[in-house]
């Protein structure tokens, strides 16, 4: 049976007992047209094995589970670990993880290595999800996520706009991003205070920047860190006093201005200047 409207949603909910926590952010999708089309372009084949991040009452889960061979599926709040007991149960290709996403790692899994992921993800931390899922999770080829309107912008956001971010380069040295479709806050119940995207995220077949991965996000990470500056007081302030002509040279040398800012340099530029500023630059480890 479909979870996926309003009065199946409020039924489950009011047999359990169970309250909606502003906290996490919880809010379920009731509609079927919706559901429909992120099923569908997740591309699923009956031998995936999918990993979903929030499962809610098991909505998104209980359609997954027909299609592939596997479905794992994380929740964090255990409040909802006896009614997806109950709405799971017809499944037995389906795994219930109840752990925060954010601590989840590859042993988690057990021998389970999703190859895609199809989730609708929780607001607060989708975007440190989506990098953390790249990073520890190698097999993972795919993502289609509903995320908020800002981070969907965010993920195809370009250089010099208000939406490219730290996160927005990062995201680019996995994947790339394509916005699937809108969706409107009144899908939901609660209705959040935002509006939501569905974005496809295909992971490259290789990094398309031959940088080490924890020195070029450092350096991103430190470009972004004073966006109105100049890129080269942003970053040298991560460096040995006296280092802003440092970081001078290496722009001029790869072909850009010392005045530009973190916003204007695509993936490729950080990485170019990663490797120009070479023993120069010598950050703490990132995190994501």
């Amino acid at each position: 049976m479909r979870l996926v409207n309003p009065s199946r949603t409020a039924a489950v909910l009011q047999q359990s007992g169970w309250r909606f926590s502003r906290e996490l952010g919880q809010n379920f999708l009731i509609d079927p047209n919706t559901l429909d089309k992120i099923v569908a372009a997740a591309a699923l084949e009956p031998d995936d094995v999918v990993l979903e991040i929030g499962a809610g009452i098991g909505t998104l889960t209980v359609e997954l589970a027909p299609i592939v061979a596997r479905v794992v599926t994380v929740e964090i709040d255990r409040r909802l670990e006896p009614v997806l007991a109950e709405t799971l149960a017809p499944h037995a290709n389906v795994t219930l993880i109840m752990k925060d996403a954010m601590a989840l790692a590859a042993e988690d899994l057990g021998d389970a290595r999703p190859n895609k992921i199809v989730a609708n993800l929780p607001y607060g931390v989708a975007a440190p999800v989506i990098l953390r899922v790249f990073a520890r999770l190698p097999e993972v080829k795919s993502m289609v996520v509903m995320v908020q309107r800002e981070i969907a912008d965010r993920l195809v956001g370009r250089p010099g706009t208000k939406d490219y971010s730290a996160f927005t380069v990062k995201a680019a040295y996995y994947c790339r991003a394509q916005r699937v479709m809108s969706v409107s806050r009144n899908v939901f119940t609660p209705a959040p205070n935002v509006d939501s995207a569905v974005i496809r995220l295909t992971r490259h077949e290789e990094p398309p920047v031959p940088v080490d991965r924890e020195r070029l996000f450092a350096l991103i990470t430190a470009g972004f860190s004073q966006r109105r500056k100049r890129l080269t007081n942003a970053v040298s302030a991560e460096m040995a006093a006296g280092s802003k002509p440092v970081v001078d040279e290496a722009l001029r040398r790869i072909g850009l201005s010392e005045n530009i800012r973190a916003e204007a340099l695509t993936l490729d530029d950080f990485g170019r200047l990663a490797r120009e500023l070479g023993k120069n630059w010598q950050p703490q480890p990132q995190k994501g």
